[in-house]
């Protein structure tokens, strides 16, 4: 008995047709053309998602035989002519193909081991600001000087501070220099991201020592005129201020070490200068750590992690120096102000103050680390040891800040301590805003040429 051969059938994937044309290499499919080619040792099929029509298929034809001439040299880039391919997308080779949200993310994962992650949440915030103006899925290659002229003018116009505008500018600025480090692009394009000139002139707005007697007035907790009387003795800022502890105080050296800050989402990290800087004690401010002390000191201790940067952290057990558990009772776990917390009793405070004073200009709680600058220069306290106490990094930030407040004569006074600093008592008996009438030397050192007597009266007492 003969046995027939059943001739079997080609086995084709449903709604998928492939023909072969004539070139080698090239695949017609239902509605597109895919490439064949050797890459890395490995057959690629790549599709090139246009329609199979006879211009098209001479196209593809043209574009495997560059992508072959490209493999023999050694400089393919496959992500160049298959952008939606998961093969070459997923290397982190840029291109100018590359689109701006992938060049985005890969700017972030480079940063994310020097900063921190509230910084680098800062970062992804401001940069998707930047891509929506440009276009998360433009390519880095298409972009011209010209569209980056055109995002920054449509962010100026976009209502935005003169502070946002530029932290903006800034980001966008390093990832286009970032794009062009790589290769994703050989145009001139992070100098168009240039700053916006700031026109405020005078950004300090120091309260006069009558405006700060008015504060003090209205203070209705003895916490809160310890606040605003450390602020303006030592200069801290807000957070720095919130993070502040009983361990970082040297009583015998009168000294102050602020070795970290807290953010407004509760989050503890080194200051801005990134390193502990220690700021010098006056006896007025002594006196008034040692009554803030006698409200908190009894208070358990706060168990706190600090972010050192580059993945690092510290965990410590510190009293916090301020505490709001001395005026909420419901809430015996919150351990220490926070900087928005801070700001809010601030408004509360001014409002009382306008009620009692309509005078009073309102100015924000910052503005009290600018008092001490101007109270400082303006009594001739050196610059160096003024900027050391602010933790500023240069003398240039200091003098184009305070230029208004820096006395003509610097050796109009002389101080026997060597931290240089003077002592500016926010509470005269004296009914004058002349300075020298709340000047006494630092530590107790007379000012030469002076009649006057060193105010014996403590803002805290």
């Amino acid at each position: 008995m003969s046995k027939k051969k059943v001739r079997g059938k080609k086995s084709q994937r449903k709604g998928s047709q492939t023909s072969y044309t004539p070139y080698t290499g090239v695949e017609v499919r239902t509605t597109n053309i895919r490439l064949s080619f050797t890459y890395q040792g490995k057959r690629c099929r790549e599709s090139l998602y246009i329609e199979p029509s006879g211009d098209n298929i001479l196209e593809a034809v043209a574009l495997r035989r560059r992508i072959l001439r490209e493999l023999r040299q050694g400089c393919f880039d496959g992500s160049r002519y298959f952008p939606k391919s998961k093969k070459f997308t997923t290397s982190t080779a840029l291109s100018p193909n590359t689109p701006l949200d992938r060049l985005a993310e890969e700017f972030l994962a480079i940063r994310q081991a020097e900063v921190t992650g509230r910084t680098l949440e800062n970062y992804r915030l401001t940069l998707n600001r930047s891509l929506s103006l440009l276009g998360a899925d433009t390519p880095v290659g298409n972009l011209w000087p010209v569209d980056i002229q055109k995002a920054r003018s449509r962010l100026i116009r976009g209502g935005y501070t003169t502070s946002t505008v530029n932290q903006t500018l800034s980001k966008l600025s390093a990832l286009l220099r970032f794009a062009r480090d790589n290769g994703a692009t050989d145009r001139a394009l992070a100098e168009a991201a240039g700053p916006v000139r700031e026109t405020r002139e005078h950004p300090a707005d120091p309260f006069s020592r009558k405006e700060f007697r008015q504060l003090l007035s209205c203070c209705t907790t003895e916490q809160d005129r310890n606040i605003l009387t450390l602020m303006v003795l030592t200069g801290l800022r807000p957070g720095e201020l919130c993070a502040l502890a009983l361990e970082d105080i040297d009583w015998l050296e009168k000294r102050l070490h602020v070795r970290r800050s807290v953010t407004t989402k509760k989050e503890y990290k080194l200051p801005k200068t990134n390193h502990t800087r220690t700021v010098s004690l006056c006896p007025e401010a002594i006196a008034c750590l040692l009554a803030q002390k006698a409200l908190t000191g009894h208070l358990s201790p706060s168990t706190l992690t600090t972010d050192l940067g580059r993945h690092r952290t510290e965990r410590q057990t510190l009293h916090l120096l301020f505490s709001p558990r001395l005026h909420r009772q419901r809430n015996p776990n919150l351990a220490g102000y926070l900087p928005d917390s801070l700001a809010s009793r601030w408004r509360e405070l001014l409002k009382r103050v306008t009620r009692q004073y309509p005078a009073f200009r309102y100015r924000p709680l910052y503005q009290l680390r600018h008092t001490f600058a101007s109270w400082q220069l303006s009594a001739n306290a050196p610059l160096i040891k003024v900027r050391d106490q602010l933790g500023h990094t240069s003398l240039t930030q200091l003098e184009s800040t305070y230029a208004r407040w820096i006395a003509p004569e610097p050796d109009a006074v002389s101080v026997a301590e060597p931290d240089g600093l003077v002592l500016l008592s926010p509470l005269p008996e004296a009914n004058t805003d002349e300075p020298d009438a709340w000047l006494t030397p630092w530590a107790g050192a007379q000012a030469e040429g002076s009649n006057r007597q060193p105010q014996e009266s403590s803002p805290c007492q």
